[in-house]
């Protein structure tokens, strides 16, 4: 599926992408990730992997905070552990907007409020076959963004990561 950028959006993606690569726990994870991301330090444990939208930023130069959002990351903290619990007991993530069931390394997509006047959309898995319980990769995004273009937008480029993940590679 192929969105088109909206000049009055606030979310303009890159035409290109890169690969985002790295390893847990001797598991190497790779995605495929728009451009318009690029990758900062978390200080965080139960966020191993961020990639804030930051289009035309150097990370080299550039002071980019991991707080910064549309993000897209790994998660391992209560969130995505939850809700990979709710589903696996009754097949439904506790206080979706929105829920769906998946085969494959995926279990289920699911968005869901946040903090702080977020929004995460998420797809449920237990990463390294099983080693890592109730993992989500997942972008987060502001709320004002519900039902808009750059949602579209965000989402895609989340599904095009989730299509593309692979591990041990």
């Amino acid at each position: 599926m192929t969105i088109q950028n909206d000049p009055n959006g606030k979310v303009i993606l890159a035409p290109t992408s890169h690969i985002v690569e790295d390893e847990f726990d001797g598991v190497t994870i790779a995605f495929k990730l728009n451009d318009s991301f690029i990758h900062v330090e978390s200080h965080a444990m139960e966020v191993p992997i961020v990639e804030v939208y930051a289009p035309g930023c150097n990370p080299e130069y550039d002071d980019i905070d991991e707080a910064t959002f549309p993000s897209i990351c790994l998660l391992c903290e209560d969130v995505a552990y939850e809700a990979c619990e709710s589903f696996k007991e009754t097949g439904a993530v506790t206080d979706a907007i929105e829920c769906q069931a998946l085969k494959g390394i995926f279990k289920f997509r699911a968005k869901l409020p946040y903090d702080n006047g977020l929004l995460i959309y998420m797809y449920g898995f237990d990463m390294a076959d099983g080693a890592w319980e109730n993992t989500a990769l997942c972008v987060m995004y502001p709320k004002e963004y519900e039902g808009t273009n750059d949602e579209k937008r965000l989402l895609a480029v989340l599904d095009e990561a989730a299509r593309s993940y692979k591990e041990n590679v």
